[in-house]
């Protein structure tokens, strides 16, 4: 479990203090613990998948430092939230995804070298667009303002 993810688990911003990490462990296991769900099957069941989960964030974070944290890109943290959500692992290490981003790389060397050689822009164009934009949306205000 990614240590982002484990705080979460614990209700926790990244980077909480080992007094707050057990505090927060102790709390939720005593509120998802199954023995306070004696009936019911359905809910002892739930019960302890909340507490596999709460134990597992708070083994990732009790040997963590939290000085090592640092924000990951938004790609790599979808990849590793998906990547736990389905329970395949991590994906980026398949052969195929392997193929698939070398296609990829050869493909977008492509497009880099047209784009070096296209013309460039007028930078009027894009001024004279937003003020179309802009008369449009003020014409639109007076319309539906009468």
């Amino acid at each position: 479990m990614d240590p982002r993810r484990a705080y979460r688990v614990l209700g926790l911003v990244p980077g909480a203090t080992a007094d707050e990490v057990r505090t927060a462990w102790h709390d939720l296991a005593q509120v998802w613990h199954p023995d306070r769900f004696p009936e019911g099957r359905r809910l002892r069941a739930k019960a302890e998948e909340n507490l596999k989960r709460i134990n597992a964030a708070y083994e990732v974070l009790k040997a963590f430092d939290p000085a090592t944290l640092r924000e990951p890109s938004l790609a790599r943290r979808m990849s590793e939230s998906m990547s736990d959500l389905v329970g395949l692992g991590d994906l980026r290490l398949s052969a195929t995804y392997q193929a698939v981003r070398r296609r990829h790389s050869i493909v977008g060397l492509d497009v880099r070298r047209s784009r070096e050689h296209r013309k460039p822009r007028a930078p009027w164009r894009r001024t004279a667009l937003i003020g179309l934009l802009a008369l449009g949306l003020t014409l639109l205000l007076v319309v539906l303002l009468r």
